[in-house]
């Protein structure tokens, strides 16, 4: 098999006939970064059969810094302490040894996010909501002080979700009216409350807070995971021509959260 440059840059690049090595003739400084070469390879039939391919050739400049990884990420609680560094540290070298300036250049347009010019540190210095944003995508920037030249790295921040919502009714009291005919087990109402957590953080559990000063519990139930509140025994109107009682919405976060709502029955005389 021999080898042949065909296309593109015969000035700055050969191929040794005979083991298809790439070489370079001349300095590539101050030429282009990227170059594109066609190299075809014939074989030594007495027709040659000729296939070709396409050589990218990508030249980095001799300082550009060089990350320690080709990634980084971190998992960062939504509740983090504001000025808090993260625990990863997004550094570079220097090949001539050389004062590397950093900087971010992307993915940090409402700027929740500081970086150390000097260290590469990033600390948090705005509020992060789970709820809003769940990550970002960051791009990190090393640049030689000197030269300016410079390399960029992806950092991916990811957030956790904490228990900071309460729950919240979707309406602030209830108001119904029932016979005082009705039957034990028949339907009141049903509460709704929604959380803006997520995962066990959203779970709600309903409850009706028990009262010295009245005797709701002994009159009705709440089904506790639907809200769904039944009579527990007949009612009268004689006796008692209305009742009142609160209902606790409380999630299943660590710690858990809780809000209530009111609820106003009239029992309807027969």
């Amino acid at each position: 098999v021999r080898y042949e440059l065909i296309k593109g840059h015969g000035e700055l690049f050969k191929v040794q006939r005979e083991t298809g090595d790439i070489e370079i003739k001349q300095s590539l400084e101050g030429h282009n970064r990227e170059y594109e070469l066609l190299v075809a390879a014939y074989d030594k039939g007495i027709t040659p059969c000729r296939t070709e391919v396409t050589v990218h050739v990508k030249v980095i400049d001799r300082s550009m810094p060089v990350f320690r990884k080709q990634f980084y990420s971190e998992i960062v609680a939504e509740n983090v302490q504001l000025h808090s560094p993260l625990a990863l540290s997004v550094q570079a070298e220097s090949p001539l040894g050389r004062k590397l300036i950093y900087s971010i250049v992307k993915g940090n347009e409402l700027e929740e996010f500081a970086l150390d010019f000097n260290t590469g540190v990033i600390s948090v210095v705005d509020e992060l909501d789970y709820e809003q944003q769940q990550q970002y995508e960051l791009i990190v920037r090393a640049t030689d002080s000197v030269s300016g030249v410079h390399a960029e790295v992806p950092v991916s921040i990811v957030l956790q979700d904490v228990n900071d919502c309460p729950p919240e009714f979707t309406e602030e009291s209830y108001n119904v009216s029932i016979s005082e005919a009705a039957p034990f087990g028949t339907l009141v109402l049903t509460v709704v409350a929604r959380d803006n957590d997520t995962g066990i953080n959203q779970k709600i559990s309903y409850s009706i807070q028990v009262d010295k000063s009245n005797n709701a519990t002994d009159y009705f139930y709440i089904v506790e995971d639907e809200g769904t509140v039944y009579l527990k025994q007949s009612l009268d109107h004689e006796t008692s021509p209305s009742h009142h009682f609160v209902v606790v919405a409380t999630d299943q976060g660590a710690p858990s959260l809780s809000t209530t709502t009111h609820v106003w029955l009239t029992v309807l005389d027969m």
